[in-house]
């Protein structure tokens, strides 16, 4: 596996402006879609472009992805920031630049619990 940047997937430099990011995402996203190519490896090429797109496009995670690149997870390298990393900090690095697929699960998670705690509230007051 090899450990590339979201720059390095997209092919660009790490003082590339939006609509570069927009423009090198939008070549790589025709050559590597799942529909248009014939490749094996296509639809895990497209998801890691459209993941380092979604990074990069977002000022506030390329921010964050900025300050905790590591090319190479849990090694030597550190950011311009850092003279060492704690293994809590590149957790959190690599949260921030996860992408959420489900970013509404927190949301639901909450109401459960919260309607749980309900429902036994109204028992205990029933048994009370």
């Amino acid at each position: 596996m090899s450990h590339k940047t979201h720059y390095d997937r997209l092919g660009v430099d790490n003082s590339a402006s939006q609509s570069q990011i927009k423009k090198a995402f939008r070549l790589l996203a025709k050559k590597h879609h799942p529909d248009k190519s014939k490749s094996d490896d296509s639809y895990r090429e497209f998801t890691e472009i459209l993941n380092a797109y979604q990074v990069l496009s977002d000022q506030a995670k390329r921010s964050t992805y900025d300050r905790f690149i590591d090319p190479q997870p849990f090694g030597s390298y550190t950011s311009k920031y850092t003279k060492s990393r704690s293994r809590k900090d590149e957790i959190y690095a690599a949260r921030a630049t996860k992408v959420n697929v489900n970013s509404n699960a927190h949301k639901y998670n909450l109401m459960f619990a919260l309607s749980v705690y309900i429902i036994l509230i109204v028992i205990a007051g029933w048994l009370g």
